[in-house]
């Protein structure tokens, strides 16, 4: 019965980490980091707990870290996974596994997977296919011969560096520029609670981490990023977009 610790705006780690957990067998709990108002919970030391989350600027989102703080994993045999958008994930997986081990985690594997793109929907659009969930598959497997051997895990290496390249969100937010009908779906689903769930065009600049899932729930497509900065990251990404990337596993 693995524990799933996940933070997923857009649903792409979640698809991921629920995948690895249905292959490794048996019932799992999965503890929502997006949601403010989850409850830490005791994580059990003879159960496998699979922490996944995306990559935001090449390192891990700032509030999953935080949340994740709240949790110890001591004596948890632990899987890491990182998605990211094709471009490159950087220093998040090293960032993440040392806070595995700095919460008490012993780390088991790891995982850097190619997902859709959260800003730019159309790089990695298919991601993860067939090909990305069978290699999910072969991994697993690998991870539960790993596991029936507890006295011999050895270290998990990945790639990275620290300290960890430097990434702060940019001062915007999402807006509203079509027909928004109140619906408050944003404003519940917003892991910072930074929309006011009264006005949802009202957004706290302070508090949006730009995690997008506000302009994936919305029913009317009415929120967007700004067209002007759309329009840069469309450009930016642009030489990325048809490239493949293959998923990096590490044991």
């Amino acid at each position: 019965m693995p524990d799933v610790l996940v933070f997923s705006p857009t649903g792409n780690s979640r698809k991921v980490a629920l995948h690895v957990a249905a292959n490794l067998g048996g019932e799992t709990r999965v503890l929502d980091l997006c949601n403010a108002n989850q409850v830490p919970q005791s994580l059990q030391g003879t159960v496998p707990v699979i922490v996944a989350g995306p990559v935001f600027g090449g390192r891990v989102p700032t509030l999953m870290i935080q949340r994740l703080r709240q949790y110890s994993l001591k004596g948890a045999k632990v899987i890491t996974i990182v998605t990211y958008g094709n471009r490159a994930y950087e220093d998040a997986l090293i960032e993440l596994n040392d806070l595995v081990s700095e919460l008490g985690g012993t780390l088991v594997a790891s995982a850097a997977v190619v997902a859709r793109h959260s800003m730019v929907p159309s790089v990695a659009s298919d991601r993860p296919n067939d090909i990305d969930f069978h290699n999910l598959e072969c991994f697993t497997n690998a991870v539960k011969n790993k596991l029936k051997d507890p006295g011999n895990i050895n270290a998990v290496s990945v790639p990275g560096n620290r300290p960890y390249r430097q990434w702060q969100k940019a001062p915007l937010t999402p807006v509203i520029v079509g027909t928004c009908i109140h619906c408050g779906l944003c404003a519940k689903t917003c892991p910072t609670q930074a929309i006011d769930p009264r006005e949802p065009s009202c957004v706290d600049s302070s508090k949006c981490i730009l995690c997008m899932r506000c302009v994936m729930n919305c029913a009317t497509k009415a929120r967007v990023l700004p067209q002007a900065v759309q329009t840069m990251i469309n450009e930016k990404l642009a030489p990325i977009a048809n490239i493949h990337r293959n998923s990096e596993f590490f044991l």
